[in-house]
């Protein structure tokens, strides 16, 4: 009769176990990379100012997630539009979108190879976790390089 419902709490403590050996494992990954930051900053500059860079790195983070939620605020309160702009990427399939991830990822790995990377693997763990959100990333890049793509307005 449990059978099932066990099987989902030990799924449920496999995941959740997974994700704190990934926090733990970033965290760790944050100290090096402070430590080695701070040594190679402290041989060109003065003393107090690679603590304040290596400080607002941390806190870059922070704000770009406080600038996020500012702009998912903004799309909340102007519900009509939301749907309506991610309505053309929600009905292609998968291979449709990460075509058009691929080639967004091809205008930019020449000018930004790191944050093609970034794009790439992200749209991979989407691709296989959360295809649902696909789209949403989808949007991002596409509103991200409209300046720098006129084909994308049709014009």
């Amino acid at each position: 009769m449990f059978g099932g419902l066990s099987a989902q709490v030990r799924e449920a403590r496999a995941a959740i176990i997974g994700i704190a050996l990934m926090v733990a494992c970033a965290a760790i990954g944050f100290v090096w990379l402070s430590i080695a930051a701070a040594q190679a900053l402290a041989a060109a500059l003065p003393p107090p100012w690679p603590a304040v860079i290596i400080g607002l790195g941390f806190l870059a983070p922070i704000a770009v997630s406080a600038i996020a939620a500012r702009l998912r605020q903004a799309r909340r309160d102007d519900s009509a539009a939301a749907p309506a702009a991610q309505q053309g990427f929600v009905g292609l399939n998968a291979q449709d979108q990460m075509g058009f991830i691929t080639r967004a990822v091809g205008d930019i790995v020449d000018r930004a190879p790191l944050a093609a990377l970034a794009i790439a693997a992200l749209a991979g763990m989407l691709a296989v976790r959360f295809p649902m959100a696909l789209p949403l990333l989808i949007q991002v890049l596409q509103d991200a390089f409209k300046d720098k793509d006129p084909a994308a307005d049709g014009g």
